[in-house]
């Protein structure tokens, strides 16, 4: 509309009181006016029949395309068909991802199967060998064979390795006797133990010990200078039943423990409790690589300590510190053999936590106590100062839920005492003993509505001075001379007070039997020297 009134002339729409020509003209201005009116009535409908044409005419293109067909904007794709390309996309990478690790399962248990073979041969076993588990960790099988015979800690075979197996990848199960189940080295340089007859040597016993050094707690001594000094000095001790002639034989190993090397020519010092407080099991010695069967100069059980003899020369040998020099809170390092051979030589490190105590009640060891941790396997291994001289050797620890971080170490001068009287004669000197084997006891009595205490004796040997008496197997020691006996502890310091030949008198409880009511009585009986067990 706005278009057409600009073609109409300016002098039209003006109005008249606003024109500059003469008002004689009126008539003829009339008819412009007129004119113009009927001219912009004419457009406006000239407009609308513009537009009544335009509907006339879409309506026809509409009638004119087929039935049924529809015209729709450009638009994007609906958003649900965008998500199924990508989620067609992801299912794609996901088979394939999972093809691809099926490949390189395939690849290496065929390398593996060859490497199997190879070493087995194809034919080499049986077919129950191979799908059984015969051949052991080296089977590609192994991990599916099923229950292991000597391990009832995965009865139906659902995992491909043992909770109480130590040679593969499982969860270790040590026991009270330092048990390890790991191999022997193969292919090591064997040296055979020396003639039992020239292991006792006087001459040989000279431990002693040294001054610890004054500035002990300074920045000149580390865990890793002490670990130094004795790594060569510290080694694993292999147990085997059956004597010298089992050793090497993995079916009669009955254990492994630490020891430390304190001479050039081979004298080591070990718990007796690692070679079983016996001459009758064999012993082997692994020195980086080279076994040596070693032969037991002598144990002692009172202290729970052993010195071994292998034919060694040159070797690297331990120094000793003064243990009455030792102070509470001062560094201390165990080294050892936790868990065997596959952790042998490890250090772990702690402090001094409490000197002169007492924890067996078969010892009279006043022991180092430490929080450096102690594992089954330590045991007959050294427990340094940063200086790293031995300042005692591991023995126990208390394993608990209720305790944390509590070691024992015999003091290096009860070592070094008890050590130099094995070397030289093969027993410790100036004890007595009551030959007999023993045992606390702890236990209430229905006849005499009491708890008895003292030493139950379990054996009587063929040299005690009891034998003869009226003491029998069974009889429980109470007293001697009077003194009551709850342990062997007590035992232990009250013999400590005589000499071989002196006179005791025991006082003695024989519970009650069917057709005998028990009873206490009395001997007299002679003590005799105490030269070891042989």
């Amino acid at each position: 509309m706005d278009e057409i009134r600009e073609d109409i002339p300016e002098k039209v729409i003006t109005p008249p009181y606003e024109s500059e020509e003469p008002f004689e003209n009126k008539v003829t201005l009339e008819k412009e006016v007129q004119t113009a009116d009927d001219e912009e009535d004419i457009a406006e409908m000239s407009l609308e029949g513009r537009k009544v044409q335009l509907e006339e005419k879409i309506s026809a293109e509409i009638d004119r395309q087929p039935e049924g067909v529809m015209s729709a904007p450009a638009q994007p794709a609906p958003y649900t068909m965008q998500k199924k390309e990508r989620a067609s996309s992801g299912a794609r990478t996901y088979i394939g991802i999972i093809v691809g690790l099926i490949v390189v399962f395939s690849v290496v248990f065929g390398i593996e199967c060859a490497r199997t073979y190879k070493e087995n041969g194809l034919f080499g076993g049986s077919l129950d060998d191979i799908l059984g588990g015969g051949y052991g960790s080296n089977n590609p099988f192994y991990p599916f064979s099923g229950d292991d015979e000597e391990d009832d800690s995965d009865p139906f075979g659902m995992f491909p390795f043992d909770f109480e197996d130590t040679d593969d990848f499982g969860f270790y199960d040590f026991d009270e006797d330092d048990t390890d189940e790991t191999e022997t080295p193969k292919n090591s340089e064997k040296v055979d133990a020396p003639d039992e007859s020239t292991v006792i040597d006087p001459n040989a016993a000279t431990l002693k010990a040294e001054d610890q050094p004054k500035d002990i707690d300074s920045a000149n001594y580390t865990a890793r200078k002490a670990y130094k000094r004795v790594e060569d000095s510290v080694v694993n001790v292999v147990v085997y039943s059956g004597g010298k002639e089992k050793i090497g034989n993995e079916a009669y190993k009955e254990g492994t423990g630490s020891g430390i090397i304190v001479s050039k020519d081979g004298y080591i010092i070990t718990n007796a409790h690692v070679i079983e407080n016996s001459k009758e099991y064999g012993v082997e010695i692994l020195i980086e690589g080279t076994s040596y069967a070693a032969a037991v100069v002598g144990f002692d059980s009172r202290t729970d300590l052993a010195v071994l003899k292998i034919n060694g020369h040159d070797l690297t040998a331990a120094e000793f510190v003064n243990s009455d020099q030792i102070e509470i809170g001062q560094d201390a390092l165990a080294v050892g053999n936790p868990g065997g051979l596959e952790y042998s030589n490890s250090l772990t490190r702690g402090c001094v936590s409490a000197l002169n105590r007492t924890v067996r009640s078969n010892t009279l060891v006043s022991y180092i106590q430490t929080d450096a941790a102690i594992n089954p396997g330590n045991s007959g291994g050294p427990l340094l100062n940063s200086a790293g001289q031995v300042m005692g050797i591991t023995t126990i620890k208390i394993a608990s839920t209720d305790y944390e971080g509590m070691g024992f170490a015999i003091p290096s001068n009860t070592v070094i005492e008890i050590a130099n009287d094995l070397i030289s004669k093969g027993y410790v000197a100036g004890r007595v003993k009551l030959g007999i084997l023993a045992s606390a006891y702890n236990e209430y009595d229905p006849a005499t509505k009491k708890d008895i205490l003292g030493i139950e004796i379990k054996e009587i040997q063929k040299d005690s001075p009891l034998v003869g008496t009226e003491v029998e197997a069974g009889d429980i020691i109470t007293k001697v001379d009077g003194q009551s006996v709850s342990d062997f502890s007590t035992l232990y310091s009250i013999l400590g007070e005589h000499e071989d030949g002196d006179k005791v008198t025991l006082t003695l409880y024989r519970p009650p039997t069917v057709g005998d009511a028990g009873k206490t009585y009395k001997v007299e009986v002679t003590l005799i020297s105490d030269e070891g067990d042989n």
